[in-house]
Formats: C-alpha cells, sequence, structure tokens
C-alpha cells in the first residue's frame, strides 16, 4: 500500500492546480507548452494523491469484515494502479476487465454494492488519467 503514498504531500493550491490542468487538458486536448520537472512532479504527486483518495474513499465503504482481508485490498489497489495508468501496473485491459467483473461480483456478494461502485467509477475515468499520464512522460 506504501505506492499510494507521495514522499511529500502537495499543498492544497499545488493540488487544485494540477486538477485545473488535468481538467484543461481532457476538455481541450493536449498542451502545446512542454512542462518543467517541477511542473511534472507535481502531477506524478497529483496522481498520487488521486490513488490514496480513491483507496480511501473504497476501502471506507466496505463491510467491517472485508477491510482486512489482504486478498480483497490487493485486489482494490490493482484496480486502481490500472484506473489511474500506474507505472506499477502490468497487464492488459482484457485481464484487468476480468479481474474487475471477478471483483466486483466478490464485493457485490459481500454486500459492498458502494465499494464495487467507486472501484467501477475510477477505472471508467481511467482514460483521463492515461492522457495525463502520457502528458507527464512527454
Amino acid at each position: 500500500m506504501l505506492s499510494f503514498v507521495p514522499s511529500k504531500w502537495p499543498s492544497r493550491n499545488q493540488l487544485e492546480e494540477a486538477r485545473a490542468k488535468w481538467s484543461r487538458r481532457a476538455v481541450y486536448g493536449r498542451g502545446r507548452r512542454k512542462e518543467t520537472p517541477g511542473e511534472k512532479q507535481r502531477l506524478m504527486d497529483f496522481l498520487k494523491v488521486e490513488r490514496f483518495e480513491i483507496f480511501k474513499r473504497v476501502h471506507q465503504k466496505l463491510p467491517e469484515q472485508l477491510r482486512n482481508q489482504d486478498e480483497i485490498n490487493r485486489a482494490i489497489a490493482e484496480q486502481i494502479n490500472y484506473a489511474t495508468a500506474s507505472s506499477q501496473f502490468e497487464g492488459d485491459d482484457e485481464e484487468m476487465r476480468r479481474k474487475l467483473k471477478a471483483l466486483s461480483d466478490q464485493l457485490l456478494q459481500n454486500g459492498a454494492n458502494e465499494a464495487a461502485n467507486e472501484i467501477v467509477k475510477a477505472v471508467n475515468s481511467r482514460s483521463y488519467f492515461v492522457a495525463l499520464a502520457e502528458d507527464i512522460a512527454r
């Protein structure tokens, strides 16, 4: 789980700036200006914070009996890494869709409907995170 925690927490202004930049790119496409290393680091920190926030939301919505199950937490972390275009993600889209369906089914069977919805919502936002990660990589 340490991969979700950024090395240095960005300030509120830095997060708002990164969110604004991210949303502008999602609406208007990629920018022509190349980011400085400092801007790239802030965007990477933004992604780490977003991963952590998604995990926290999902974890809070899990029933008590599922919160400490390592297998479930690993599956959730894997889906979040996939959704947010993490460099730690390895695999293909088809495989991840199968795993998402299996995880969702398992959560639904245990009464964790809200947690399953949060994960699906994060995976549905994958294209925005992929675009941001590609911009950072350039």
